[in-house]
């Protein structure tokens, strides 16, 4: 009997929103036994994004691929493990020259087809270009209000507070904060590992409580948002 991988991801932000590792493992063993695969494991990445391929299930279930242990890797949706065209295409491309199958059940995705791997294609380039256009508006609006020097609705974005006249000023303290946690973003750290070495040296968020991973998660991607001349 043919053998598969099951990946599955949620990112911490989906976590707060209720995405359920529960509900993408279930479709993910009723699929392989329809598709008559004998699932051998159920990979997990809890609380990593899909920007890269930099993920701990990742490396696990490509080691499988590649030695052959398998014969397929089913996801649920394929923005669960490529966010990227570019990481997309050649990962594919390896499991085709290691003659292993990707299911996407979503998009009834099977790239062992000619019209399968024409889509995954198609859909992947269409995935990334709909996030780049978003967050191409988000910054160019926010950086033409920074510019005038008007007043950003709702909470100031980490780095910075509203002064007495209601203007984004610098926070010098939460911009040091920051730079650290891009830095350990960098180097590969998860969010829950953070989470705990900000707790572990004693530093508070704004509103005088521990960080959680979810909190530094939102406060990374709000961050992207802005040019890169925002924090120096």
């Amino acid at each position: 009997m043919r053998t598969a991988l099951g990946y599955i991801r949620v990112s911490s932000s989906e976590q707060v929103e209720g995405v359920s590792l529960d509900v993408q493992r279930e479709k993910i063993i009723a699929y392989a036994r329809i598709k008559e695969y004998e699932l051998v494991d159920i990979i997990t990445d809890d609380g990593y994004s899909a920007k890269n391929l930099n993920r701990p299930g990742i490396t696990r279930i490509l080691n499988s691929a590649r030695k052959g242990e398998i014969d397929a890797i089913i996801v649920l949706k394929l923005d669960r493990i490529f966010r990227n065209t570019i990481d997309a295409l050649n990962t594919t491309r390896l499991l085709e020259k290691w003659g292993i199958a990707f299911h996407s059940i979503n998009e009834n995705l099977d790239t062992q087809s000619a019209l399968g791997q024409f889509f995954f294609t198609l859909l992947a380039a269409i995935g990334q270009m709909e996030r780049q256009i978003i967050s191409e508006r988000t910054v160019s609006a926010l950086q033409h209000k920074r510019t005038k020097g008007e007043r950003i609705s709702g909470e100031p974005p980490y780095g910075y507070a509203f002064d007495e006249d209601g203007l984004l000023v610098p926070d010098q303290r939460e911009l040091e904060l920051l730079k650290m946690m891009k830095k350990w973003k960098a180097e590969g750290s998860s969010y829950r590992s953070m989470a705990h070495k900000l707790m572990a040296i004693g530093v508070k968020t704004r509103r005088g409580t521990d960080f959680t991973h979810q909190g530094i998660y939102q406060i990374l991607r709000r961050d992207a948002r802005y040019s890169e001349e925002t924090v120096k």
